[in-house]
């Protein structure tokens, strides 16, 4: 009986060794597991932060393509305001620039702008009147005939 009893005695005791020893694989398995969640989220948020990241050569591109963009711009700008001018020009039947309605800057205002005494109603008129004696003088009426033919 009392070998028995050493035996049960030893077989509890192995048996509380072994769940001891399976207690700590299980806390050290669920750390394990703890630590990889928390490596999968830190490693999320790196790939995150490394997307939002731009590095030297990517910013260096990026403002040589601005620049680019930048002088792109200008140019058509200034191809816009040629073609204007002579829009104007060719609307006006190229008059001097002189008598032409003075051009603001985009920063300038319509009180700013230094206005001529003459309007460009005036000079249109006087570009009819001259278009129209140049056509008579064409057919050869003069203001004499018209004259005698009323």
């Amino acid at each position: 009986l009392e070998l028995l009893q050493k035996k049960l005695s030893n077989r509890t005791d192995d048996l509380v060794s072994i769940e001891k020893e399976n207690t700590r694989r299980l806390q050290l398995q669920t750390m394990l597991e703890q630590e990889a969640i928390r490596l999968y989220d830190l490693v999320r948020a790196r790939a995150d932060k490394k997307d939002k990241k731009v590095t030297m050569a990517e910013l260096e591109t990026h403002e040589r393509e601005v620049k680019l963009l930048e002088a792109v711009l200008m140019e058509q700008q200034n191809l816009k305001h040629q073609l204007e001018a002579e829009i104007r020009q060719l609307s006006y039947k190229c008059t001097p620039p002189e008598q032409r309605k003075p051009e603001g800057k985009p920063s300038e205002t319509k009180r700013t702008l230094d206005m001529p005494k003459r309007t460009l109603e005036v000079e249109e008129v006087k570009m009819k009147r001259k278009t129209r004696s140049s056509l008579r003088s064409a057919e050869g009426d003069t203001g004499a005939e018209r004259k005698d033919k009323t």
